[in-house]
C-alpha cells in the first residue's frame, strides 16, 4: 500500500513537470520576421534612408527615372511611392524624414553642386535650403520643423560647416564652433557621400559613408 502511494506521487509529480515543460517556450524555435518590398514598378533599385510614423524616405533609379537617382517617399507599400524629384533637377536623394517633412539634396540641371532640399510630401513642395554664400549644401536630418546638414562655400571659408535650418534658406544658422576648421551635421565625410551620385547614373546610388 505504501509502495503504491509512492508510485502514485511520482506519477503525479511527473505529469505536473511535463505540463510545466510544455508551457515553456522552445529555446530552439527561430524568430520570425516579415518585410515589405518597397521597390516600385519601373525601378531597378531603391534604398530606404529614414522612417517616421507610417512613411519612409530614400531614393531609387531605373527606367521610370531615365536612369537618374530620384528621392522617393513611401507609405508602407511599393505602389504608394511618391517621386520627390523636383522639376528641372537632374537627381535628388531623400535622407531624413520627420512627420510631414522630408530632407535631402538635389542637383539642378547642369549645375556642378548639390543643394539641400526640403519637401512636404510632394515634388512641387520643394524648398531649396542652400544659403547665400554657400556653393553646396546637403540636408541629412529633420525634427520639429528644423533641418540639419552641412554646407561649403565662401561663407564657410570654402571648408565644410554644420548648418541648421528652420524651413528656409534664409533661416540658416552656421553651427561651426569658433576654433574648428570643419564640422558636419548628420553624417561624416560628406564630400565622399555624394560624389558618386553626381552623374545621376545607376552607379551613383552606391553611397559611400
Amino acid at each position: 500500500m505504501n509502495g503504491n502511494y509512492r508510485t502514485a506521487v511520482r506519477l503525479a509529480l511527473g505529469a505536473a513537470m511535463a505540463v510545466n515543460l510544455l508551457a515553456l517556450p522552445l529555446t530552439s524555435q527561430a524568430a520570425t520576421y516579415s518585410y515589405t518590398d518597397l521597390n516600385p514598378s519601373g525601378f531597378e533599385g531603391s534604398y530606404g534612408q529614414g522612417i517616421s510614423g507610417s512613411q519612409q524616405v530614400g531614393f531609387g533609379y531605373g527606367p521610370a527615372t531615365g536612369g537618374h537617382v530620384h528621392a522617393l517617399l513611401w507609405s508602407g507599400t511599393a505602389s504608394s511611392f511618391v517621386d520627390l524629384n523636383p522639376s528641372g533637377f537632374t537627381w535628388s536623394i531623400g535622407f531624413g524624414i520627420s512627420r510631414s517633412q522630408q530632407v535631402g539634396s538635389g542637383l539642378y540641371g547642369t549645375a556642378s553642386n548639390s543643394h539641400a532640399l526640403l519637401w512636404i510630401g510632394t515634388a512641387s513642395s520643394v524648398v531649396d535650403l542652400n544659403p547665400s554664400g554657400f556653393t553646396e549644401s546637403v540636408g541629412f536630418g529633420v525634427s520639429s520643423g528644423q533641418q540639419v546638414g552641412w554646407g561649403t562655400g565662401p561663407s564657410a571659408g570654402n571648408t565644410y560647416h554644420a548648418l541648421l535650418w528652420s524651413g528656409t534658406a534664409s533661416s540658416v544658422v552656421d553651427l561651426n564652433p569658433i576654433g574648428f576648421t570643419e564640422s558636419f551635421g548628420g553624417k561624416s565625410n560628406p564630400p565622399c557621400s555624394l560624389m558618386p551620385a553626381r552623374t545621376g547614373a545607376p552607379s551613383g546610388v552606391n553611397i559611400m559613408k
